[in-house]
């Protein structure tokens, strides 16, 4: 492999643990003249492409990353989730960005880290591994996308995977079930239960049963993921530490002689040009080495460039290429290449709130924590185990006692009429993905909250927000970070919706089994505001991100504003593809890295069987 650092070229062979190589230039001019493949981005979903790619040989890779390597810093290593996952957030591995104002929830600018590093997010996030309801992704294949639904993701979930199974104490000891048939074994991603479930978490899960809801036997995995579950994470069984895409598939890469990497570098656009068949084709990627303070350079591709640059980025580099909204990109003084009105349309995330209420419980972050950590074998509630690992993700029927009104005021919405754009064709694609999750929401196969214990608060998540954002570049400058929108409240229901959630977390803390933890008052918003004008008002100033943004470029027909096939081609771009959470078209009720795993093994086996890659060539585009 050519690991592209100039300061580094004996290191050539790699020994990738703990080696500082981070804030060093990387040598453009020791660059092939051309790749067969060249993957912009290396996080979770770009380094599963190069790494697959890369498996022949033949074929030439180039990862282009604008962040560097981590050095193995505690805050990413060590699975904790609080104090760790802050230090991560406002590291230099994060973009930090920031939201325009929100109009919808008091005009608060709203703080989105994303990571910024060989791994990307999976370097930063929260560790939780999950997959959707089966409905999640039924859904997908129904707006037009054959394949992509449960049972044409399901081999790829377990793909990704090596689920190392709970030791048998551990199952008698917290009731803890799970379905090895659809756990995958040998994958790239190392898989675990944590080693201590709190007496908070299982008080928690009894909390449920007093409900009436079930307790899944693997709601992380089977598909039936609406109920309560000791989920488990993306933590190494030995080695207790963060297992993600720079473990997982980037360090196995780095020594194939096919395999290069370009690091601290921003990729400026993509270059294009009419084709002999009349087709318009990507040569050519423009990058900034230095985090885009060096020389623009650019690099020739022979078959096809994968954009994997994020749901803020993605969108970004297209619309700088010319690939996007005409008028947004007239305004900016670019020329259109390609117009396409759902760049940078259809965001969405999983709005979240902290309902505070303190629970007297033992903090996680204490000395036997810290020593534990420090031993050989690992042990201790450090080993595998957030604060936060049991989930419950409720339907709607259960959440909010008008259900069904908000659902047919939801259909009554004339169209359109609550998103950022007038364009027609994104207009028919957000119908039809109304109708998807009206259904779903309606006979309980799609989740509407997510609810969490901590010690501090119960947390809630709108897990099918009926809101969409956008992102747009403010200039034709690569550098200058897009604009970020994500209209969090646009569409009112979503503020009913999270008003009811600050209700049904009510009922959840007075059930015998959290009653029995003496938990504090509520502070906030306190029980005193239970009106849906006092309540709707406090959740415009809790509501922020959980980090997962997606659906700036979505896989749905052209007809439906859609900016990839289901083949994860940019539409009017013959060898452009997105292989990201930008593709994403209804974000799933779920946390989302193992989905953006899965949809990028499965992108991986589209190109490898697409003629380009059989043959080197094309015939027909």
């Amino acid at each position: 492999m050519m690991f592209i650092k100039s300061a580094f070229a004996s290191l050539l062979t790699f020994a990738l643990a703990e080696v500082a190589l981070a804030g060093t230039y990387y040598n453009a001019s020791d660059l092939r003249n051309c790749y067969d493949y060249i993957v912009v981005g290396a996080g979770n979903a770009g380094l599963v492409v190069a790494n697959r790619l890369s498996e022949d040989p033949r074929v030439k890779v180039l990862v282009i990353e604008a962040g560097d390597l981590d050095q193995g810093e505690d805050y990413i290593k060590i699975p904790r989730f609080g104090a760790n996952q802050g230090g991560a957030f406002q590291s230099q591995y994060s973009w930090k960005y920031s939201s325009a104002p929100q109009e919808f929830i008091n005009n608060r600018i709203i703080s989105v880290p994303a990571g910024k590093v060989v791994g990307g997010s999976t370097a930063l996030n929260a560790l939780m591994w999950q997959r959707g309801t089966k409905a999640d992704y039924d859904a997908w294949e129904a707006l037009g996308n054959p394949g992509w639904g449960w049972d044409g993701l399901l081999p790829y979930f377990k793909k990704v995977e090596n689920f190392a199974a709970p030791e048998p104490e551990r199952v008698a000891a917290y009731n803890l079930t799970y379905e090895p048939s659809v756990r995958g074994t040998g994958g790239p991603i190392s898989v675990s239960f944590g080693a201590v479930l709190p007496e908070f978490n299982k008080k928690f899960i009894d909390s449920f049963e007093e409900l009436g809801f079930a307790k899944e036997k693997d709601g992380a995995g089977t598909g039936d993921a609406i109920g309560t579950f000791w989920t488990p994470t993306s933590v190494d069984n030995t080695s207790k530490e963060r297992s993600y895409a720079k473990t997982g598939y980037f360090e196995p890469a780095v020594d194939r002689e096919n395999f290069d990497a370009l690091l601290d570098t921003i990729v400026t656009k993509v270059i294009t040009r009419q084709n002999r068949y009349g087709k318009r084709e990507v040569t050519a990627v423009e990058f900034a080495t230095q985090g885009g303070a060096g020389e623009r350079k650019t690099i020739t591709v022979s078959r096809e460039v994968i954009l994997s640059a994020g749901a803020m980025q993605t969108p970004k580099i297209l619309q700088l290429s010319g690939i996007g909204p005409q008028s947004l990109l007239s305004q900016h003084g670019i020329s259109t290449v390609v117009n396409l009105p759902g760049v940078g349309q259809n965001y969405q995330d999983h709005t979240f709130m902290r309902i505070l209420q303190n629970i007297p419980v033992p903090p996680i972050d204490d000395v036997a924590g810290a020593a534990g950590w420090a031993q050989t074998p690992r042990t201790g509630p450090w080993t595998g185990m957030q604060h936060i690992n049991v989930l419950n993700f409720a339907p709607l029927s259960k959440v909010s006692d008008r259900a069904e009104s908000i659902l047919t005021r939801y259909a009554a919405q004339s169209s359109g009429q609550y998103l950022p754009t007038t364009d027609a064709t994104v207009i028919s694609g957000y119908n039809k993905q109304k109708a998807q999750i009206i259904a779903g929401l309606r006979d309980n196969t799609l989740t509407s909250t997510e609810v969490i214990l901590s010690a501090a608060a119960i947390i809630t998540y709108n897990q099918h927000p009926f809101s969409r954002g956008e992102v747009k570049i403010v200039s034709d400058d690569p550098l200058d970070h897009p604009s970020l929108d994500f209209r969090y409240g646009a569409n009112p229901l979503d503020l009913e919706i999270h008003a009811d959630s600050v209700r049904f977390a009510r009922t959840i803390m007075d059930t015998e089994a959290i009653a029995s933890l003496n938990p504090a008052e509520e502070t906030s918003p306190g029980r005193s505001v239970t009106d849906d004008a006092g309540l709707i008002e406090w959740s415009k100033n809790a509501i922020s991100t959980i980090f997962h943004s997606c659906g700036t470029a979505a896989m749905m027909p052209l007809a439906d504003g859609g900016v990839v096939d289901s083949e994860l081609k940019v539409y009017g771009v013959s060898n452009l593809r997105v292989v990201d959470a930008s593709v994403v078209p209804i974000v799933p009720g779920t946390h989302i890295q193992a989905t953006i795993y899965a949809i990028a093994e499965k992108a991986s086996d589209i190109i490898k069987n697409s003629e380009v890659y059989q043959t080197g060539y094309a015939t027909s585009s």
